[in-house]
């Protein structure tokens, strides 16, 4: 081999080595890119799990926090419905019940109606209430009667347990002091 295909073949030999090591240098390249798409791909498929994880979560807190508000206002609906009804019911059952024992007096003969519409009762003058009307039955009667104004209505007098009627009730006093 003479020196001049010495160097050719040398040269080619280079050549060949040079794109070799390119093409092993690309390789690497391309192997840590693949590595990279790789985890890349692995974190957004994670991540996306994460996501929909968290919306899931997020769905349901509201979906769980609307329905406690719902049956929260339903509570604090009934809870004032339930607090007026007690106070109308009470006060209609008290007119209904001055109402029962008015007529049972005017009935009875205790009370009398004068020409100015003021109630008055056999022994007693008509007294205003401080209001405004006529008097309370439940007072008048109870003067009338001779019923001690300082003792309980409920407490019967000496023989008075038998002859006590079942209507009669003590006299409220809601508003009055």
């Amino acid at each position: 081999m003479t020196p001049e295909e010495f160097e050719r073949f040398k040269a080619a030999e280079k050549e060949h080595l040079k794109k070799l090591r390119e093409l092993k240098r690309a390789v690497r390249v391309l192997d840590r890119q693949r590595k990279i798409q790789d985890a890349l791909s692995e974190m957004t498929e994670a991540s996306s799990d994460v996501l929909q994880t968290q919306a899931d979560m997020v769905e349901r807190l509201a979906f769980e926090t609307a329905e406690q508000e719902a049956r929260l206002e339903i509570a604090l609906e009934s809870a004032a419905e339930a607090s007026k009804a007690p106070d109308e019911a009470l006060e209609e059952e008290l007119r209904q019940a001055r109402a029962r024992s008015l007529v049972e007096k005017l009935r009875d003969g205790e009370l009398r109606v004068d020409e100015k519409g003021n109630l008055t009762g056999d022994d007693t003058p008509t007294s205003a209430h401080p209001r405004g009307g006529s008097i309370n039955p439940t007072t008048a009667s109870r003067a009338e009667s001779g019923a001690d104004p300082t003792r309980s209505p409920q407490a019967p007098r000496s023989g008075e347990a038998d002859q006590k009627s079942p209507d009669q009730r003590p006299e409220k006093t809601i508003g009055r002091m």
